[in-house]
């Protein structure tokens, strides 16, 4: 509880640990609120938090609420779950893909992701989940995959994308969250929006925190 208090005066550094794919991580009391840092970005509950809940409104807060099945490709500490939950007030079933064994550990030991109800949890690469057959559909996709600062080129993909938008429901949504820091990124990211709008219904929120840029993309009606 001590720890608690100071922190509102400055951050309390509370453990590292070090991941072969996410590189150094470290979990830091930040205003009360606990945060999982990598070396160069914010995993959960810091920016990103702000960042997925913007997208989740541009989404529509009470269409999100009424659905009833929603995946998460990239789970990180699960803040984006708490934003469904306890903020938005979803009450639907939960499916989360995760690549990093350390990020699950992390997430179990101090944030309870064991405990959330509704949720089901998957160790393996969404780039291979989402090819899998006889998934269910969903209503909401939300992409948000980072090694540290750096997103995997395979995110941005035809292919990839056109196996995530075919487990949408007819009225589904898919919510992609990037980072737009750099020239490469913002080249990369002016590619996939015009591949986007040749294929699908698609709106970009740019500037989101200053540094992200999100893509919402609905099949074509």
């Amino acid at each position: 509880m001590f720890k608690k208090i100071l922190s509102y005066l400055y951050p309390i550094k509370v453990g590292e640990r070090k991941s072969d794919i996410s590189g150094q991580l470290e979990l830091t009391l930040q205003n009360g609120i606990l945060i999982l840092d990598s070396q160069h970005t914010n995993y959960s509950y810091g920016s990103v938090s702000h960042i997925l809940y913007y997208g989740l409104k541009k989404v529509g807060i009470k269409r999100v609420k009424e659905m009833k099945n929603i995946l998460l490709l990239g789970v990180g500490a699960g803040c984006i779950i708490e934003l469904l939950q306890k903020i938005v007030g979803y009450k639907g079933q939960i499916t989360g893909v995760e690549l990093d064994p350390e990020i699950i550990k992390i997430a179990t030991q101090h944030f309870g992701i064991d405990k959330v109800k509704n949720l089901t949890l998957h160790l393996a690469d969404a780039q291979e989940y989402v090819q899998q057959p006889n998934l269910p559909h969903y209503d909401l996709i939300i992409i948000d995959i980072f090694q540290d600062d750096l997103m995997p080129p395979f995110l941005f993909t035809e292919t990839f994308i056109a196996n995530a938008v075919k487990l949408l429901t007819p009225q589904g949504a898919l919510l992609h969250n990037t980072i737009r820091v750099t020239p490469a990124a913002e080249t990369r990211n002016e590619a996939f929006w015009t591949m986007l709008n040749k294929h699908y219904n698609v709106q970009r929120f740019q500037k989101v925190e200053g540094t992200n840029e999100l893509f919402l993309i609905e099949k074509q009606k």
